[in-house]
């Protein structure tokens, strides 16, 4: 291949076949005199560079010297409208530079000085696509939500602790990854504009329910807003007092207190409450005192809850509650949560082997994802099963690996039964409750406790 003096040896360029979204992507690799002996003729070897693009054939190489259309400026759909520019699966990339993850996604992230590093696939599960930041120099992975620019975890080679040889910190590189997510969409002309439709709620607050003009005090308006909205599906099949004609200060379990005032308390202990802990509780943020126990909620307790950092006093048991405890509930002076049997929220690591200890991972897989929490004392083989038939149908398994006692969810991380002491158990049992002494915790409830952990995207 022929091409002019300037090119030097590392320089890539696209060998186009088509219209811009048909390339093949290759790199110099030497630059040699042009053998008819021609000055202003340059011969180069070239390499194939494996960058995802646009469903094409690609370029065939042959032995023989060929002219071919050739491009060294990026793609013109490379740069979005806002002027950022997307990345390509496995093109290396070196910082400093802001870039957009792909052309799916509205994440953009910002690429620290000192890294190269690729984005890869990490593939689909349950609506949302994931990619992965791999550090070129030491393999570690970064995994993001595309749609959201939420960080799933991190993946490190085995024998990796974060820093390499060089003193380089992978882990701090990855917090300014991290730090620097943003999702401010296409922008331009040709932007659409996101709508929002509103929910149905019941009616808004009035003076007469607040005992004050509501745009004099838009705080305490907006948490008794907030009561509104959350009522009956915290209610469930029982009956609180909350409604636009019932003055603030006269419902059911709800202190106003503070200056200017604001809903403080929400104490619901034993009211019969059937539902589930709404997320938009977590709006409450002026919240000292929360107490839910002895009643009948289920479901996972909302992640939007560690919004609540001003609890002092916080009691949730005697509920059939999942999922794992939003640090702001275990900051509190006085709690009970711990007597859940769930883990405190921390930041999970994607499922990269078999054998898991006690952590919290993330399990992605095509049509599903969850997060799940190994207990302490326990250590687990992962493996997978498949039904035969018709449709496939793929469950996880959890078995332990000094016992015989086995836990088996379906590929969306519920509940589909345990083998433990040679019986199969096809229910969970009640959660365990205060009192309860830990020459108790065996493995059947160990096991019991990584179902009950089980959340899913948006909990």
């Amino acid at each position: 291949m022929a091409f002019y003096e300037k090119v030097v040896a590392g320089d890539t360029f696209d060998w186009v076949l088509g219209g811009d979204e048909c390339y093949t992507r290759f790199t110099v690799t030497e630059v040699l005199p042009d053998p008819a002996g021609s000055p202003a003729r340059k011969l180069f070897a070239i390499e194939y560079r494996h960058v995802l693009r646009w469903e094409c054939d690609g370029g065939q190489l042959t032995d023989e010297i060929q002219p071919v259309k050739f491009r060294w400026k990026p793609l013109p759909w490379l740069m979005g409208p806002d002027g950022i520019r997307l990345m390509l699966e496995s093109e290396p990339l070196t910082g400093p530079g802001r870039y957009r993850l792909h052309a799916g996604s509205e994440v953009v992230i910002q690429i620290p000085t000192g890294m190269t590093i690729e984005v890869v696939s990490a593939g689909n599960s349950g609506g949302y696509s994931y990619s992965a930041v791999l550090d070129v120099e030491s393999g570690a992975q970064l995994y993001f939500n595309d749609d959201t620019g939420e960080v799933e975890g991190r993946r490190f080679p085995e024998g990796f602790s974060g820093t390499d040889e060089t003193g380089r910190d992978v882990n701090a590189l990855f917090d300014q990854i991290a730090a620097s997510v943003e999702t401010p969409g296409w922008g331009g002309e040709d932007a659409t504009p996101a709508t929002v439709t509103p929910t149905a709620t019941a009616a808004p607050c009035t003076q007469e329910t607040l005992g004050v003009d509501p745009a004099a005090n838009v705080g305490l308006a907006g948490d008794c807003d907030t009561l509104l909205a959350i009522r009956d599906a915290l209610a469930g099949t029982a009956s609180l007092n909350w409604s636009a004609g019932t003055a603030l200060t006269d419902w059911d379990g709800v202190t106003v207190s503070g200056a200017p005032k604001r809903v403080t308390g929400l104490s619901l202990a034993s009211r019969g409450l059937t539902g589930t802990i709404p997320p938009a509780l977590g709006a409450l943020t002026e919240l000292r005192e929360l107490r839910l126990d002895g009643n009948s909620l289920t479901d996972v307790i909302p992640s939007k809850l560690d919004q609540l950092t001003k609890l002092t006093h916080v009691y949730l048991t005697w509920n059939d509650l999942r999922g794992c405890i939003p640090p702001a509930l275990d900051a509190a002076a006085y709690k009970d949560v711990h007597a859940l049997g769930l883990a405190v929220c921390r930041p999970a690591t994607v499922v990269n082997s078999s054998l898991l200890g006690p952590g919290t991972y993330n399990f992605v897989h095509p049509g599903s994802r969850f997060t799940f929490d190994i207990p302490v004392g326990l250590t687990v083989r992962l493996g997978e099963w498949v039904t035969t038939g018709g449709n496939a149908d793929f469950y996880r398994s959890f078995e332990s690996t000094e016992t015989d006692a086995l836990l088996v969810l379906t590929n969306e991380g519920e509940f589909y039964y345990m083998y433990v002491d040679d019986t199969f158990i096809n229910e969970l049992r009640p959660p365990a409750h205060p009192g309860r002494s830990p020459e108790n915790v065996i493995v059947r409830e160990l096991l019991e406790k990584i179902a009950r952990s089980v959340r899913k995207p948006g909990d």
